[in-house]
């Protein structure tokens, strides 16, 4: 059976980012979004086909709305907000599916997001925006959002570094690591390897001769870097005692980012389905939100805390304590709300 595991994820630094292109693609219509208090706004470009929006319309997975006569459509980096459509579009920032449609439903094109393993990118932190790549490429999320002008690649890559072994811990050296896009990298003598590119949700095939191919889905994040540590199973045909799990195999992240205001995401991962809890404490030990409370699945969670108690109060600055416990596995980490 295939198996693949990350045990370790770094915090993020800045990097210093480098232009980088994608297999083209139709030209698309929307462009790039940003979520704000008030809802979205929308940057769509002139793909050629509409002098105006009449009779176009978005849907989300829950919603539809239409937009108003005489929304231009042929102009680029043009922006479009709840007040751009004859109705008020409810979007998830969570995660959702954002699609445009032409009036005879001709031409449907969708941006998937959120925590899924059939998203194109992870869900927006606060201050982030989707992206599309000017060349056509694929999804990202980016840091510097250029509402109404050209995109960049400015804080929108990272980068993904870590070793790869087998379950002995013995490092496997000319591993191919094929991506979605961009040409396959190849584990060093160490069993390293590193790769920088857009921040999308990357699928990762891990591939050496006489072991079964490994995969791997990650959301890769701007203005970061990742280590992870992969484990493949060992040569086929050869088999060992699966190792069992440890309590020091949950892994509760360092939030980003860090100091924040107003929202801060926080990331954990489970080796294995449990019942979770994941709280906010004052420094006196005071629960201050519970932000999780429920069975969660084996893997990578991510949550947002909006800074709110659980009363729905907006919480002074200050340093917080966040803490996961899973059954007699407890961690805690700091953090700071700065305003």
């Amino acid at each position: 059976m295939n198996s693949i595991k990350i045990i370790l994820i770094l915090s993020f630094i800045i990097l210093v980012i480098q232009d980088i292109s994608s297999n083209p693609i139709p030209s698309p219509v929307m462009n790039e979004i940003k979520f704000n208090s008030n809802g979205f706004i929308l940057e769509i470009i002139d793909s050629g086909m509409f002098t105006n929006l009449d009779g176009c319309f978005l849907t989300s997975k829950t919603d539809t709305a239409y937009f108003k006569p005489g929304v231009p459509g042929n102009i680029d980096f043009f922006l479009i907000t709840q007040d751009s459509l004859l109705s008020p579009l409810s979007i998830n920032p969570a995660g959702d599916e954002l699609s445009f449609h032409s009036p005879t439903m001709g031409y449907v094109e969708t941006i998937t997001f959120g925590d899924s393993n059939i998203c194109n990118i992870g869900a927006p932190l606060a201050s982030q925006s989707i992206c599309l790549n000017d060349f056509g490429g694929p999804y990202y999320l980016d840091n510097t959002p250029t509402l109404g002008l050209p995109n960049d690649y400015t804080n929108a890559t990272g980068t993904l570094e870590g070793f790869v072994t087998n379950l002995a811990g013995d490092t496997l050296s000319g591993v191919k690591i094929f991506r979605k896009y961009g040409s396959p990298v190849y584990t060093n003598s160490s069993g390293y390897f590193s790769f920088e590119e857009l921040s999308i949700f990357e699928e990762l095939l891990f591939y050496k001769t006489s072991y079964p191919d490994g995969y791997l889905w990650l959301q890769i994040w701007p203005d970061s870097i990742q280590m992870i540590h992969v484990i493949i199973e060992n040569l086929v045909g050869i088999k060992k005692e699966q190792p069992k799990i440890q309590v020091s195999d949950f892994q509760l992240f360092q939030n980003y980012p860090n100091p924040f205001n107003p929202e801060t995401a926080i990331k954990y991962y489970l080796p294995q389905s449990a019942t979770i809890r994941l709280e906010i404490l004052n420094l006196l030990g005071q629960k201050v939100r519970t932000l999780v409370a429920s069975q969660k699945l084996a893997g990578n969670h991510w949550t947002v805390w909006d800074g709110k108690d659980d009363s729905g109060r907006e919480v002074a600055s200050g340093v917080y304590i966040y803490q996961l416990v899973v059954g007699k596995y407890r961690e805690s980490r700091k953090m700071m709300m700065l305003k």
